[in-house]
């Protein structure tokens, strides 16, 4: 409890009334832009950046650091950003193990505590609001972009926007769908087509990332440069395919099991179900969102994945990023 309470003490320090040493902040400075330079050298990195930018062109999720915004950053800058942003009422506190309630929320104010005694940001700054900060996402035309580089494969990468996190209705269809295409591995669509049927790529898999407004849906692959219009081209119509159609039963059920009986694997530590428990807060679900998980799951239709597919996975909408191709 002794150690515990030194803990405490010293994080809620840290949270409400942290130090910007000038030495420390240059150092860090100077090392991020070390590991960005050296990341703009891979083909993997540079289409990845390249994807983000062109399905978000004129959303805060499209932008991305560089060497100059890096280099620009002040201590007065990290203060600002702090006096504005942690503040009590944007702070969520996530607990997870063997506590009581009462020790918890006696945890809980010996952290906040010292958080709620900061000096007021000045009236400009507390008008922010997190809807404000992040404005909905607007889809765009299609996009094709190719990068020159060096490397021996094609970098392909498509995507496009499709669903924020709070959607719970349209998630469980598209962890389904998304499973039979290619988030599967092996036993995936797009792994049958690509590596299994013309062996044009050793892997390639598709997934989907959930973010407060619309998070991107995405494809990667990698192939050898003078296959890479033939790749794209398989990757393209498996998935026309897959929207018009729809899985059949089989591969319904198969995915519905196969997601269910990995369910245990996502709670199987404290760190994951403070995860878990952390998004729940951020992100406004529903309290039994973990309860009724294989419940929902389990439910899924195959109308369900046809509707989620054919209305939030728009082809016309995406963007294709090859890097690395044969001129």
């Amino acid at each position: 409890m002794e150690i515990r309470d030194s803990v405490l003490e010293f994080i809620s320090r840290v949270l409400a009334f942290p130090k910007f040493n000038t030495e420390i902040l240059e150092r860090e400075k100077n090392n991020t832009i070390s590991r960005l330079e050296e990341s703009l050298t891979k083909p993997q990195s540079i289409a990845i950046k390249s994807l983000w930018k062109s399905m978000y062109p004129d959303h805060p999720y499209g932008n991305s650091i560089s060497s100059q915004s890096i280099s620009s950053i002040s201590e007065k800058d990290l203060m600002g950003f702090h006096q504005t942003f942690w503040t009590p009422e944007r702070v969520t506190l996530s607990i997870v193990g063997n506590i009581n309630f009462a020790d918890a929320k006696n945890l809980a104010n010996k952290i906040m505590g010292p958080l709620s005694k900061k000096s007021p940001v000045n009236s400009s700054s507390s008008s922010f609001q997190f809807q404000q900060l992040l404005p909905p996402v607007t889809l765009g035309g299609k996009i094709v972009k190719k990068i020159s580089h060096p490397a021996a494969q094609s970098h392909i990468w498509m995507g496009l926007p499709v669903l924020a996190r709070h959607e719970t209705d349209h998630i469980f269809p598209m962890l389904v769908a998304n499973h039979i295409l290619g988030g599967s591995g092996f036993g995936s669509r797009l792994t049958k087509e690509i590596r299994e049927e013309r062996g044009l790529s050793y892997s390639v898999f598709s997934a989907f990332s959930l973010l407060k407004q619309k998070g991107p849906f995405f494809i990667g692959l990698q192939t050898g440069k003078e296959n890479s219009d033939e790749a794209i081209e398989v990757m393209v119509n498996t998935v026309s395919e897959y929207i018009k159609n729809g899985p059949s039963e089989e591969e319904l059920e198969i995915a519905k099991q196969g997601i269910v009986g990995g369910f245990a694997l996502r709670l199987d530590s404290n760190s994951k179900i403070l995860e878990n428990l952390a998004q729940i807060v951020f992100y406004d679900l529903p309290l039994d969102y973990l309860d009724n998980w294989t419940l929902r799951i389990q439910a899924v239709t195959l109308d369900d994945v046809k509707k989620v597919l054919k209305e939030r996975v728009d082809l016309n909408s995406s963007s294709l990023i090859v890097v690395g191709y044969k001129e």
